[in-house]
């Protein structure tokens, strides 16, 4: 029999129990918290292909990683994970083998190259949830091979080592660094001698100095080379005013020969003190006066108060005629100029030629000259007619004669010592020599020259070097103009280029002297699409990448079902070309072409051309003429009776049904010039006539002109910066403005101008050949450029740093406070502060809401700015530059300094897996508490129950 109470009580008891358990299971199972937490994408010191990358599991619980993946979303490499990542532990992944990290055994073996240019990484669950992600490489130095490191506050920087930490917690993230400040450590201890050059190498060595009267601990203080390579110092006491020595064999630390720089950091891997030298000499030592001031010396004092002396030279014998140097410095008067190690045909036509800055002869008898072996040649009297260097002139040393042999593969080095044996002038070479090609000094730099000068003034000529090509392909629907990027290709000797492009269709090979272009493709199906590159001396380089065009995106294609009916055609015909004012009668040579930009035929019966409103009659197409995808028509001027007017005037295309399909309008008419409709759809004069085949519409077509033709043509110029949008892209437009970021930082290629208060205006400014002169922020400039747009962006394109010029030098530009809702096309390139809050966060897109819109805030990794302690729902001011992205504007911020945060939402700590931990084990808590009260509750009933039974 039930009991009484059951469906009162027990019923809904169990049902809530049930809930409790079913919110206590998902709340524990859901607890998979995994991070990204350092990769090594540049490989290591050995190997490019030594690659690796690192999880980490924050909580207290262990995570099961079957059938997770972490995939990058260009399909390589796609990780598939199993086994299980412990409670604050890691998990390590290495490329190819289990030699990518050693010493160290890796949790799981993958395949796939990690680009250096950058990949977005994605950690997804076995249900395919995402459950963190890596958004390029924000952080780490392929030179120096620092890994890509998480951070406490969810961001990214470079590891404190080469190599980073594999299966370790990051240097970053160590509690106790973090919490330590560089006022925590002495100044007091500085670098104080080196001794980069000794006989043996072995002997190499460092000293630090205590300036303080304090005793310095050095138990974790650290040195480093520039290569990276790091000592870390233990167990060593400095006393106050005292010196301490660190040998090359305790060190690791090798001092190069040819110039290094030795810095000291404090534990905290804070930057104390560094030192930079170069060309060291023989035995000599590098030491630090009272002054702070650095110079060589030959007498080393290791642990010794450090003193200063230069070699003295006896008075060489005055031979006769001019007088003779004696008893200077000839660090400051010889000097090897010039050697040609790989001369053409026999190597003894080696040479090495010094020269003479001095007013005064100088006789060289006794002098030494050697190579990297040890070999020496000491100058003799015998050797030469005469021994003395003329002033201002040259000496040669042929091999013949000195019997030093210089390599022509793995580098070498020749040096000058003075009589006594020390070490006056030394140079060294690392390449491979290449035939007849001299080794000389231009302009106080050593440089590869094809045209040695034996006993004259070095001239530099180079060898032409191939251009470096690289494009990029955005879009493939048939029909629709598709872009080919090439700003990536240059010139290693920064001459223009010229771009060849083959794009694998019916179409001809296009020239153009710009590297953006689109093309439209008729047909679906597979291309190879080819870019040659060539400089001005016919050099060349070429890149082929393969394109597969489509017909539609799936959203196109259900967009064009709703609208177009069964075996309707998609139409998309274009004026393309015009001729309004030939050289010889207008009324015989005048004409008009189109094309088929679409990829069906199209019957052209009952379409119209016509010109401008109430001019000539329009033309009716009443014969049978189809016109072929890809197919270009000429209608001339006999055939169609259109008087096309030679100052202004339109033409137009009507459909069948009389709607208007195209039309063009034109003005100030160059003689014989057609106005054709370029590859990057601008319209624009050009000299080389095309009808009824593919537009060459460059200005470079453009010959020389009669006075009267070029003033039909636009030239130079000027305008204020807020104007500057008022004109045709090709314009060539002067204008000024104050740098507000200067290049190399939202892009290589670019930076940006604004306009003096009050006006509120700005403009990208573009040179493909990163050829810009030093600017810093604040500068008012002069620049000229042809107006142009990239990716919707209005900007000017410069050919090189002689098209700007220095005005004055003035304070940094102020930012104007905005409304997000004011954004637009009025306030591009300007300098804007806008303020709102932080709505979502996904790698370097932020968004940012002011109440009255939203806007992306983009921040380039190029400028190094890291999020930080900012949250979702923080209030944030930003400055940055207002830029266009195809439909979209953004605000790019340029440094750290643009990030403000106004207010943080209370109750959010920066340690968000600490929260989640928290919040987890509180609803745990909860959750197990109502159990156990339901759970006493049922036990209570059921023995009631008994008791009445």
């Amino acid at each position: 029999m039930q009991h009484p109470c059951f469906n009162k009580i027990v019923l809904p008891t169990l049902v809530l129990s049930g809930i409790f358990l079913f919110f206590l299971t998902a709340a524990t199972a859901n607890n998979q918290v995994v991070l990204i937490n350092e990769i090594c994408w540049m490989g290591s010191q050995i190997s490019a292909n030594n690659e690796w990358l690192e999880l980490y599991n924050p909580t207290a619980s262990a995570v099961d990683l079957t059938g997770w993946k972490l995939v990058a979303i260009d399909g390589s490499p796609e990780i598939v994970l199993s086994g299980q990542i412990q409670p604050n532990q890691y998990f390590l992944l290495e490329r190819t083998d289990d030699n990518s990290v050693p010493d160290i055994t890796a949790h799981g073996i993958y395949t796939g190259a990690l680009g250096n240019d950058g990949e977005h990484l994605q950690l997804l669950s076995a249900d395919n949830s995402l459950i963190d992600e890596a958004i390029g490489w924000q952080a780490g130095d392929n030179a120096e091979k620092l890994t890509m490191s998480r951070q406490t506050d969810f961001g990214w920087a470079n590891s404190s080592f080469a190599g980073g930490t594999p299966g370790n917690s990051n240097t970053q993230n160590t509690q106790e660094i973090n919490n330590q400040e560089t006022n925590d450590y002495p100044s007091a201890l500085i670098i104080n001698e080196l001794l980069p050059n000794p006989s043996d190498e072995a002997l190499e060595w460092i000293e630090l100095k205590n300036l303080s009267n304090a005793n310095i601990n050095l138990n974790g203080w650290s040195l480093t080379d520039s290569s990276g390579k790091r000592f870390v110092i233990n167990n060593i006491v400095i006393a106050g005013n005292s010196l301490a020595v660190f040998q090359k064999s305790e060190t690791k630390i090798s001092l190069n020969n040819s110039g290094d720089v030795i810095s000291l950091f404090n534990p905290a891997y804070t930057l104390v003190y560094s030192v930079e030298y170069e060309n060291s000499y023989d035995k000599w030592s590098y030491a630090r006066d009272e002054d702070d001031s650095w110079q060589w010396t030959t007498l080393p004092t290791k642990l010794e108060e450090n003193q200063f002396s230069l070699p003295t030279v006896e008075a060489p014998i005055n031979t006769g005629g001019s007088p003779v140097n004696t008893g200077v410095n000839y660090s400051d008067v010889i000097l090897i100029s010039e050697i040609l190690p790989n001369p053409t045909g026999s190597d003894s036509g080696e040479w090495i030629e010094l020269y003479n800055s001095e007013d005064k002869d100088v006789d060289l008898i006794g002098w030494q000259v050697g190579d990297n072996s040890s070999k020496k040649y000491i100058i003799a009297a015998s050797n030469f007619e005469s021994t003395v260097i003329k002033a201002k002139k040259f000496f040669i040393l042929p091999r013949s004669i000195s019997a030093i042999a210089l390599n022509n593969t793995g580098g070498d080095a020749v040096k000058l010592y003075w009589p006594n044996g020390s070490l006056l002038d030394n140079i060294n070479y690392f390449e491979s020599a290449e035939d007849d090609h001299g080794y000389a000094l231009i302009n106080n730099k050593w440089v590869w020259t094809s045209s040695p000068t034996p006993g004259g003034q070095n001239i530099l000529t180079i060898k032409n070097q191939p251009p470096i090509v690289n494009f990029e392909i955005e879009g493939n629907i048939v029909g629709q103009p598709i872009i080919f990027d090439a700003t990536e290709s240059y010139d290693p000797e920064g001459e223009d280029l010229i771009y060849l492009w083959n794009f694998g269709d019916a179409t001809t090979t296009l020239s153009t002297t710009t590297p953006v272009i689109s093309h439209i493709f008729n047909n679906s199906g597979d291309y190879s699409v080819v870019l040659t590159v060539k400089d001005i001396l016919a050099a060349t380089a070429a890149q082929e990448k393969k394109l597969t065009t489509a017909n539609n995106s799936p959203g196109e294609a259900a967009k064009t079902a709703e609208t177009c009916p069964p075996n309707c055609k998609v139409i998309d015909i274009m004026i393309t070309e015009l001729l309004p004012n030939p050289s010889g009668s207008d009324t015989e040579l005048e004409w008009i072409e189109i094309y088929n930009a679409g990829p069906t035929p199209v019957d052209l019966v009952n379409w119209q051309l016509d010109d401008a409103e109430a001019g000539s009659h329009p033309y009716i197409i009443t014969d049978n003429m189809t016109i072929l995808p890809g197919e270009y028509l000429v209608f001339n001027r006999p055939t169609t009776k259109i008087a096309l007017n030679n100052n202004y005037d339109s033409v137009r295309l009507f459909d069948a049904q009389g709607n208007l399909a195209n039309e063009v309008s034109y003005n100030q008419v160059a003689e014989d010039a057609s106005y054709a409709l370029d590859i990057n759809y601008n319209w624009r004069w050009t000299y080389v006539l095309t009808p009824g085949a593919g537009n060459i519409a460059d200005i470079t077509t453009l010959p020389a002109m009669a006075a009267e033709q070029k003033s039909n043509i636009k030239t130079s110029l000027t305008a204020k910066l807020a104007d500057v949008r008022n004109f045709d892209f090709g314009d060539s437009i002067k204008t000024e403005g104050i740098v507000a970021v200067e290049p190399g930082t939202l892009g290589k290629n670019i930076f940006y101008i604004v306009a003096s208060p009050p006006t509120v205006s700005g403009i990208q400014i573009y040179c493909y050949k990163k050829d810009f002169p030093l600017m810093a922020i604040g500068d008012k400039i002069e620049v000229l450029g042809s107006l142009s747009e990239s990716r919707g962006e209005t900007r000017l394109k410069i050919t090189d740093k002689n098209n700007i010029h220095l005005i004055t030098a003035l304070d940094p530009p102020l930012r104007s406070a905005v409304q997000i809702e004011d954004i637009d096309e009025n306030l591009e390139g300007a300098l804007i502060e806008i303020q709102g809050e932080l709505t979502e966060a996904k790698g370097s897109a932020w968004w940012l809401d002011d109440s009255t819109e939203e806007v992306k805030v983009y921040i380039k990794t190029t400028t190094q700015i890291k999020k930080g302690n900012i949250n979702i729902g923080d209030t944030l001011k930003i400055t940055g530059i207002v830029s266009q992205w195809d439909d979209e504007y953004r605000v790019l911020p340029r440094s750290q300094k643009d990030i403000e945060i106004v207010s943080a939402i209370k109750g959010v700590t920066t340690n968000k897996i600490q929260d989640l931990n928290n919040a987890n084990n509180k609803i745990f808590k909860y959750l197990l508490a109502i159990c156990c009260t339901i759970i006493i509750i049922l036990a209570s009933i059921i023995i009631e129950s008994k008791k009445k039974q």
